[in-house]
């Protein structure tokens, strides 16, 4: 089975020389994904499904010379996930779906020359 992701929503926006030679980049997106579950499967063979958000602000400094270049760069990209089915509740009398949400945020410091 495949997951479907919609809506995939995606927002961007690039300003270069935003201010001075510092470029700025930003990139978002938004996912729904699910899966049509087969209704004979058990509860423990059940697939995830829920949303994403991710978000990549980035800055960087180009220096351009004849012999060269260096190009330092900056970003923080974070993503969320809101999970349904993640994780079972044993011996639970709720329907057999648990909600978790999943955060994780990594700084990003790149050099390229």
């Amino acid at each position: 089975n495949q997951y479907r992701e919609l809506p995939e929503l995606k927002l961007n926006a690039n300003y270069p020389a935003f201010l001075g030679n510092l470029n700025f980049n930003w990139t978002n997106q938004y996912d729904d994904f699910q899966i049509e579950q087969n209704p004979w499967q058990t509860s423990d063979q059940k697939q995830v499904f829920g949303q994403r958000l991710y978000t990549a602000p980035e800055l960087s400094l180009p220096k351009y010379w004849l012999w060269g270049f260096i190009k330092p760069d900056v970003q923080l990209t974070a993503t969320q996930y809101n999970l349904v089915d993640q994780a079972k509740v044993p011996f639970s009398m709720e329907p057999p779906y648990h909600n978790q949400t999943i955060d994780r945020t990594i700084p990003i410091f790149d050099i390229d020359s």
